[in-house]
């Protein structure tokens, strides 16, 4: 670079100095002025020409250095997305206003004219979704498609590959758009992807209609509750005949006070579980039973209240889950009995029973 500054600045003298002449006027001029000053300067003798040449030389390297060296390193190329002049100009990949759980941005991926954003589940990145663009047509797949309308003039399509694989494409900004998920998002979130980016795009979005008929389609229905058959004075009645019928018959099961084939407390409770509930048993016959020796004996003492059939007694409903008899004995050892009956898995049972 240094050599060709100087070959140029040699031309350039050469040219400028071509027809200069030392004459003798100009000889006895120099000794003259050598004769009046002390100090000789040579600049006098140079035309005045020569500082406006040395500019000249200056500006021309430098203009050659910089171009040369723009020739050899040009400007990068625009980062994928990013806007630039031309009729080629690419639309900004804007990043989705609705990223769902538990998705987070990986990367930004390029692959020729197609960009896109990457999201990832953390915990599996093969559950993953992309919002990207291209100006050709994207390979995707094919499948089961429904027509969408996005806004008042963008018309898109859902396209259902297979289980795990589903896309939504639309074209915008006259480039194919499309938000593709591989894993178990649902076709709601798909949706709202879409959404969010119409929106941020500043469109009027069409999408908020669907997605609410697919969130209240998602919702279970309330379960039903059972209808429960309502107690009868005859159907309570029954369930304390037999609760007594099954004490006495289990009571003269038995050699003296130990009872034959019934070795716990829980085999005693559990022959009364189809006529009342496992805390009524329990409350009623815990007292009344003794564990010892490898058997279950009986306590002596009293036998507990039964229903009497000769006996008034009142019988009302307390609430739809809950009825209760009262009766009151005209002798004998207790006054009168309590019971009360709820509906447990499907059937009444005696939950509670008490002799005053």
């Amino acid at each position: 670079m240094e050599d060709q500054l100087k070959q140029i600045k040699s031309k350039l003298l050469k040219d400028e100095l071509a027809d200069f002449e030392f004459t003798s006027r100009m000889k006895d001029e120099v000794v003259r002025k050598m004769n009046k000053t002390k100090s000789f300067s040579f600049r006098g003798l140079v035309p005045a020409g020569l500082s406006f040449v040395l500019a000249a030389v200056f500006i021309s390297g430098m203009y050659f250095l910089v171009d040369s060296n723009y020739t050899s390193n040009p400007a990068p190329a625009s980062p994928p997305g990013a806007a630039t002049d031309g009729k080629d100009e690419k639309p900004e990949l804007i990043e989705p206003g609705y990223i769902p759980e538990p998705y987070v941005f990986k990367h930004t991926h390029t692959d020729g004219d197609i960009y896109e954003h990457v999201y990832v589940n953390p915990e599996d990145e093969k559950e993953n979704f992309t919002y990207g663009m291209s100006s050709g047509e994207p390979e995707l797949g094919e499948g089961k498609a429904q027509e969408l309308e996005l806004t008042a003039d963008i018309r898109g399509k859902y396209v259902d590959v297979n289980e795990g694989h589903s896309y939504i494409i639309w074209e915008d900004e006259k480039f194919n758009q499309v938000v593709e998920q591989n894993g178990s998002m649902s076709k709601v979130d798909l949706l709202k992807v879409v959404d969010s980016i119409l929106l941020k795009k500043g469109h009027d979005s069409w999408l908020a209609g669907e997605i609410a008929e697919l969130e209240e389609a998602a919702v279970p229905p309330a379960e039903e509750q059972p209808t429960i058959e309502a107690l009868t004075e005859e159907s309570a009645i029954a369930l304390l005949v037999k609760y007594e019928e099954k004490n006495r018959s289990i009571s003269s099961g038995r050699d003296n006070l130990k009872y034959n084939n019934l070795y716990t407390k829980e085999d005693y409770y559990q022959l009364y579980y189809d006529l009342m509930t496992e805390e009524a048993a329990v409350k009623l016959y815990e007292p009344r039973l003794e564990e010892k020796d490898g058997g279950l004996y009986a306590v002596p003492t009293e036998f507990p209240a039964f229903y009497s059939e000769t006996d008034p007694y009142s019988f009302e409903k307390v609430n739809e889950n809950t009825y209760v008899l009262s009766q009151t004995f005209k002798e004998g050892l207790y006054s009168g009995i309590t019971a009360t009956f709820t509906y447990n898995n499907d059937k009444w049972l005696i939950s509670d029973i008490e002799g005053k």
